[in-house]
């Protein structure tokens, strides 16, 4: 796998995405793997019982935590350490500790010795393996409950707000793999079925899963539906795969007279469906990169993309060595006039070192899908669009277009462009002939659909600050509200306004 993601990626990764997802993967199969073939080893047949399955993978996971935990705290009493010693003077173990050489074989040294000692104390690793499901498995009345309670409001809520997100499929996912984790702490290795409360919480929510998958892979088939494959999107489906195999098997639990015992065929079955996803996502079989080029490629030559919307900075710098042989083809390509135009934005895609290099270009004043005037009636300053082009590359694209608006923000009788989306807002102002950023808004509540509507519509006011910004030593300081503080003081009219003051 290792082998083939380096070559996968032709020597140029730092754009890429390098072999990180690797680095996740490999150790998740390792761990998933090990723990079937131990314990169908042990139990000398080709599949184990379930009791074995849980107590050698929650008591393992126990481990790696404890030892985690352990390491962590071993480097913060050796830092605390060497800040002692920086007290009177004595750098040598801050540097030492520092020092790449030493790091390394220490972490691991510490790392293994914590899993030596939890090996020494099982019982005392099965205990607080114990003490954890425990609490864990009280989380799960009220994930259900509000799970079930989510279900009940959509059909009066509708799904726009849903999709306003633009993250539903990975909220639905997460709620969904929660679901699974509460569920088999409560279920553990089967031998005790817990109280009434527990047992029917655990009912609910596997039944809940299976809406959760349906809703997850029906926000995921619009998304590609409507702009084609791409890594993210082919991670997810991967993802969606795996929790459909939980969905299943836990409906069936659900209903079953024997309380959930069809989850531990499902939990066996998903931790194969694991290891076989994780093997064709890095592999030649399924890699998200060589199935994204081919499947933006297919779009643009069957119309659904035109020229001007083919996204060269993703086949350039993350689709891999296979998004880079499609550019070369489309370069060689000079059979139409539409074709030899493209040829040469191509030839600078490839040409191009970094991303920002290939920020689309606007024909002439009039913006991109990326940007929308707010409203769209008004006409595109003169000169933005050119400094919008080199700055919001990645940030104002055409799945998450931001808004223009103009607006006087200093009360000196010329507007200034705020542009910006649910999440963050720009406000450039004209400096002689050029726009530059003079200030940013963060939104302290985070992102909301109705955000994100009222920027849209243009419902964005300038009023006067809550409170003014100080000067001291003659230099001028901003001063920022404490969060909450929405109306002290009460701004003053402009006509019984005081004088100003030192």
């Amino acid at each position: 796998m290792s082998w083939y993601e380096v070559s996968r990626l032709g020597g140029e990764n730092r754009y890429s995405g390098g072999p990180q997802a690797v680095y996740f993967v490999v150790p998740v199969l390792l761990f998933v793997g090990h723990h079937l073939v131990q314990a169908a080893d042990e139990a000398r047949r080709w599949f184990s019982p379930y009791e074995r399955y849980f107590d050698l993978g929650w008591r393992h996971g126990a481990q790696l935590l404890l030892a985690i935990l352990f390491t962590g705290a071993f480097w913060a009493v050796l830092g605390l350490g060497a800040s002692l010693f920086n007290l009177i003077g004595i750098t040598f173990l801050m540097e030492l500790i520092q020092k790449g050489w030493f790091a390394m074989p220490a972490t691991c040294g510490v790392f293994a010795a914590a899993i030596h000692l939890t090996d020494l104390r099982s019982g005392l690793v099965r205990g607080a393996r114990a003490l954890g499901l425990v609490l864990l498995s009280w989380l799960l009345p009220a994930m259900a409950g509000l799970a079930a309670a989510f279900f009940v409001a959509l059909p009066f809520a509708g799904l726009e707000p849903l999709w306003a997100t633009r993250a539903a499929t990975t909220i639905l996912l997460s709620a969904a793999g929660v679901l699974v984790v509460l569920i088999n702490a409560a279920y553990q290795d089967g031998v005790h079925t817990p109280g009434g409360i527990l047992r029917w919480s655990a009912r609910v929510a596997a039944v809940l899963m299976t809406p959760l998958a349906a809703l997850a892979a029906y926000a995921l088939y619009l998304r590609i539906d409507q702009y084609g494959l791409t890594p993210d999107r082919i991670y997810a489906t991967a993802v969606l795969t795996i929790g459909i195999c939980y969905a299943i098997s836990y409906a069936i639990g659900a209903f079953s007279p024997r309380w959930m015992k069809p989850l531990e065929a499902g939990n066996i079955a998903s931790a194969f469906a694991v290891i076989l996803v994780a093997l064709a996502l890095f592999s030649p079989i399924a890699d998200p990169a060589r199935l994204s080029v081919n499947d933006q490629m297919r779009r643009f030559r069957a119309g659904i993309t035109s020229p001007e919307q083919l996204d060269l900075t993703f086949l350039r710098f993350e689709g891999a060595r296979y998004g880079r042989e499609a550019l070369r083809a489309l370069a060689a390509d000079q059979s139409t006039e539409q074709a030899r135009a493209l040829s040469a934005r191509v030839e600078t895609a490839l040409a191009a070192h970094a991303p920002y290099e290939l920020a689309p270009d606007f024909n002439g004043a009039e913006p991109r899908a990326f940007l929308a005037m707010r409203p769209e009636t008004t006409p595109m300053p003169e000169g933005l669009a050119d400094v919008l082009n080199r700055v919001t590359v990645g940030m104002c694209t055409e799945e998450r277009p931001c808004s223009v608006l103009l607006r006087d923000v200093n009360g000196d009788g010329v507007d200034e462009a705020l542009v910006g989306s649910e999440y963050v807002m720009w406000i450039y102002a004209r400096s002689g002939d050029e726009w530059r950023q003079v200030g940013t808004v963060q939104f302290r509540d985070g992102p909301t659909p109705e955000l994100a509507e009222a920027i849209r519509s243009g419902d964005v006011q300038v009023v006067p600050a809550l409170i003014g910004d100080l000067v001291i030593d003659g230099r001028r300081v901003a001063v920022t509200p404490e969060y909450g503080v929405n109306d002290w003081p009460a701004p003053r009219a402009a006509d019984d306004a005081p004088a100003p003051s030192r």
